[in-house]
Order: structure tokens, then sequence, then C-alpha cells
């Protein structure tokens, strides 16, 4: 497989495709925009105990955006380092994850979360490999700072930012 290309201001030129359920945490977003930024995660990550930059930088020119992206975050977590990849992609480039999610959610009681998967606009998706742990986290603070309800990659409920922090304690 080809290494990820990059254009001049950091976004993934290449199709950004969505990985399959259990290859990952899928976040259901209601905030359309693609921008991943370390300083808008940085306070989130911190407050998990979660270091975390992204690579490679973005930038956007004129505040623009792309409509899918890609990158690998960069994240220390409990003193090991993990590189992570994060992929996003408008909902309807993920319609057969959304129709999951919708059905997870009212079938396991998922707290309103149903609702939130509906109203949603872009999806986000974490990479378990190398670090279930590390992407959990990472799901937490993508969760926080885009309201986004988090479907996990196993069986199990919907859940937000609240019950991904509570995971990452126990």
């Amino acid at each position: 497989m080809d290494a990820p290309r990059y254009d001049e201001n950091g976004w993934r030129i290449d199709l950004v495709r969505p990985l399959a359920r259990a290859a990952a945490f899928t976040l259901f977003a209601t905030e359309p925009s693609a921008r991943l930024e370390t300083a808008v995660l940085e306070p989130a990550a911190r407050a998990i105990g979660l270091a975390l930059t992204v690579d490679p930088l973005k930038a956007y020119p004129h505040d623009t955006a792309p409509l899918s992206d890609a990158a690998i975050l960069r994240a220390v977590l409990d003193g090991d380092s993990f590189a992570v990849d994060v992929r996003t992609f408008p909902i309807d480039r993920g319609l057969a994850l959304r129709t999951e999610a919708i059905d997870v959610a009212t079938s396991k009681g998922g707290a309103g979360m149903d609702s939130l998967v509906k109203r949603a606009r872009r999806i986000w998706q974490i990479d378990i490999a190398p670090s279930e742990r590390a992407a959990l986290a990472i799901a937490a603070v993508l969760s926080s700072v885009h309201l986004a309800a988090i479907m996990p990659p196993a069986e199990g409920p919907i859940f937000g930012p609240k019950t991904a922090r509570e995971r990452l304690e126990a």
C-alpha cells in the first residue's frame, strides 16, 4: 500500500474511505467541519492526561476546510507513544455506518444518542490499531470538541465523551 499523500495545507489528497466498524471508534458529529487542529484538541486532551499532535500539520487558508481528510494523531498516554490513524468524511459517505449506529442506539438504550446520530453531518473514525485504549482517548477528545456520539468497534451501546472518559479511568 502506498503512503498517503497530502497537499501544501496538510489535507489528504487520496480518497478517504470509511473503516469497518470493527476496526475503529466511529463518531457521529453534528459539527460539519473537517478541521483537525492541535490547538483546538489540546485542552480536552490535557483534561484526560493525553498529549496530542496532528501529523501532518493542517492549515486552513481563507477559513476553508476539506470535505474529507485524514491524519496521524501522535498521542502519548500513560507514558506510551502511539501513532493513530484518524479520518473524517461527510455523513453521506458513511450511510451504512449511520444506519448501524441508529439501530444500535435504538435497540441498546442509547440515552438519546439516536437523536444525535440522526442529526450528524460528519463522521470521524479513529483506528483501534495499534492501541484501542489510545483510540478511545482520542475518541473522547474528538467527541468533546465536535459534540459527537461514539459507536464502539465491538458490540455495545453508543456513548458520549463522559462515558469514554469513565472507561479510560476504569
